[in-house]
């Protein structure tokens, strides 16, 4: 009986310890649209020099979330950074970086998970915006999967970038 009760604690400490990754609201649908443009990446700036999240949008309703925290807004120089992530710095194995989009119109939303939702359970948000042309567009509210709602005024700007790595994953076919 002892044995039982020590089997039991190890399998419910190894059970409880599995990552467990938030299901998505969003499905993947094709973007045949021309809102937005998909031949590089989205960039927002913070304080005038510090870009916070990079985002990639592909055709085939993907997003690449390249989680971002870039310390300059050189151009130059965050074309290097991401072409350095692109080219293997990032495990794009990852879940997390993975995402899906949708556009309707002038709008646009998008579901990525959270890259500091815990070491236990992946939290996914739902952003929400409106498209200002097709290389701007600004995120209005974040939702995460408890429900709880933000409002926000994120500007993403586009860069051109040429190569993007391929957006087939095994998490979104």
């Amino acid at each position: 009986m002892k044995y039982f009760f020590i089997v039991s604690i190890i399998l419910v400490a190894i059970f409880s310890c599995r990552k467990k990754w938030m299901d998505f609201e969003l499905t993947r649908q094709d973007y045949l649209g021309n809102a937005l443009r998909t031949d590089g990446y989205y960039y927002r700036v913070v304080n005038g020099d510090t870009t916070s999240r990079l985002f990639c949008f592909y055709k085939n309703g993907v997003l690449l979330d390249m989680k971002g925290g870039f310390p300059s807004n050189d151009f130059a120089e965050m074309d290097g950074y991401v072409e350095q992530e692109f080219s293997g710095a990032y495990s794009l194995d990852d879940r997390a970086l993975w995402g899906l989009f949708m556009i309707n119109e002038t709008n646009i939303k998008f579901q990525h998970y959270d890259p500091y939702s815990g070491y236990t359970v992946h939290y996914s948000y739902i952003n929400e915006g409106i498209i200002l042309n097709d290389t701007t567009f600004n995120i209005t509210s974040f939702t995460r999967n408890d429900n709880k709602r933000y409002e926000v005024n994120h500007i993403y700007r586009f860069r051109e970038y040429f190569p993007k790595p391929d957006s087939v994953n095994s998490y979104f076919p």
